[in-house]
C-alpha cells in the first residue's frame, strides 16, 4: 500500500519525466529550425546566383560616382607637330554650365539603376532561400515517409506470421498469404523510394549549399513541434501580407526603380535636342619658343551634337517605349503579388538632384 510519501515521490518522478520530454521535443524541434536557418544563410552567402546580382549591384554603385564626376570640369591634354611653331602641347579645361538636364539625368537614372540592383540582390537571395527550403522540405518528407512505412512493414511481417501459420494449419487459403507477401513487397519499394528521396534531398542542400552534409548534420526534428509552429508563422504571415505597411517584395520595388531609371535614360537622350553651353580655359605651351609668358584665354561657347541624321531624338522615342513596356511588366508584377496591395515606393525612392546641370 502507498504512502502518503510515496505519493509524492511517485508524482515528482512523473513530472521530472514529463519535463524531460517536453524539453527534449522542444530542444529537437529548436535544433532543426537552427539547423535550416544556418542552411539558408550558408546559401546565400555562397551560392552564384547571389554573388552575381552582388557584383552588378557593386558595379551601379560605382557608376553613381562616374555620373557624379561628369558634373566637374573636363581636362584634355595633347600635343602636336606645327610646321611654324614647331611641336605644341596644349591643356584645355571646360565646365559645362548647362546641357539640357543631360547631366542631372544620367546621375539620377545611375542612382535608381543602384536601386534596382540592390532589389534584384534581395529578389535573388529569396529565391535561393526558397530553393533551400524545398529541399530540406523533400528531406523532412523522406524521413517521415520511411517511418511510416518501417511502420508498416512491421504489422505486414507479424501478420504475413499469423496468415503463414493459418495457412499451414489449413485453415486460410494460399492466395491470402500471396496477397500479404505482394503487399509486403510494395512497401519495401516504397521505402526504397523514400531513401532514395532523402539522397536526393542532401545532394540538393549540398549543392546549393556548397556544404559537405550527411544525416548527422541533418536532425530529424519533432514532426509535432514543426506543425504548431508552421501554424503559428502561418497566422503570423497572414497578418503581415495583408498589411500594406509591412508588406515588402523586391521584385514589385525592383520593377518601380528600373521604370524610374528608364525615364531618367529618356531624358538624357531628349536633352540633345538643345546645344550646351560651356566654360573654357586653354593654354598653349610652344616647345620650340624661348618665352612661353601667355596665361591662356578663358572663353565660353556653345555646341549642339544632334547625332547623325537627328539620331539621338530617334533614340529618345525608342527610350519611350521602352519606359511603356517596364510600366506594364510593373503592373503585371504587382497584380501577380497581390490584388490588393499597391507598393508605397516613394517613401523609398532617393531623392533626385533638384537642380537641373
Amino acid at each position: 500500500m502507498l504512502t502518503k510519501r510515496n505519493w509524492q515521490r511517485l508524482s515528482v518522478g512523473m513530472l521530472y519525466l514529463t519535463l524531460s520530454g517536453l524539453m527534449s521535443s522542444l530542444a529537437s524541434a529548436s535544433s532543426a529550425d537552427t539547423n535550416m536557418n544556418q542552411l539558408i544563410n550558408q546559401a546565400i552567402q555562397s551560392h552564384p546566383l547571389v554573388g552575381s546580382a552582388r557584383s552588378e549591384q557593386q558595379a551601379t554603385t560605382e557608376s553613381i560616382r562616374a555620373a557624379k564626376l561628369n558634373l566637374l570640369p573636363s581636362p584634355t591634354v595633347s600635343s602636336g607637330y606645327d610646321r611654324d611653331d614647331g611641336m605644341v602641347s596644349q591643356l584645355q579645361i571646360r565646365q559645362s554650365l548647362w546641357t539640357g538636364g543631360k547631366l542631372t539625368a544620367n546621375v539620377n537614372q545611375a542612382i535608381f539603376d543602384d536601386k534596382a540592383a540592390k532589389e534584384y540582390t534581395y529578389e535573388r537571395q529569396n529565391q535561393v532561400a526558397k530553393t533551400t527550403i524545398e529541399a530540406w522540405q523533400s528531406y523532412m518528407t523522406a524521413l517521415t515517409k520511411q517511418g511510416v512505412y518501417f511502420d508498416s512493414l512491421k504489422l505486414l511481417t507479424e501478420f504475413e506470421a499469423m496468415m503463414q501459420r493459418r495457412v499451414s494449419q489449413g485453415v486460410s487459403a494460399r492466395i491470402e498469404l500471396d496477397l500479404v507477401t505482394n503487399r509486403i513487397l510494395q512497401e519495401q519499394n516504397a521505402y526504397q523510394s523514400a531513401v532514395e528521396q532523402q539522397r536526393i534531398a542532401i545532394a540538393r542542400l549540398q549543392q546549393i549549399t556548397g556544404l559537405r552534409l550527411s544525416e548527422t548534420d541533418l536532425p530529424a526534428p519533432n514532426l509535432a513541434e514543426l506543425v504548431n509552429q508552421a501554424k503559428g508563422y502561418s497566422q503570423a504571415f497572414e497578418r503581415m501580407a495583408f498589411d500594406q505597411a509591412s508588406f515588402y517584395n523586391p521584385t514589385v520595388v525592383k520593377e518601380h526603380y528600373q521604370v524610374e531609371a528608364a525615364k531618367q535614360g529618356v531624358m538624357a537622350l531628349q536633352s540633345a535636342r538643345y546645344p550646351t553651353f560651356y566654360a573654357q580655359y586653354e593654354y598653349d605651351y610652344y616647345h620650340d619658343s624661348d618665352s612661353n609668358d601667355n596665361e591662356g584665354e578663358f572663353s565660353v561657347g556653345l555646341s549642339y551634337d544632334p547625332g547623325a541624321g537627328l539620331s539621338n531624338l530617334a533614340l529618345a522615342k525608342a527610350s519611350e517605349s521602352r519606359v511603356q513596356s517596364l510600366c506594364n511588366q510593373k503592373r503585371h508584377q504587382e497584380d501577380w503579388c497581390s490584388k490588393p496591395y499597391r507598393p508605397n515606393t516613394n517613401s523609398l525612392l532617393v531623392p533626385k538632384i533638384k537642380n537641373a546641370h
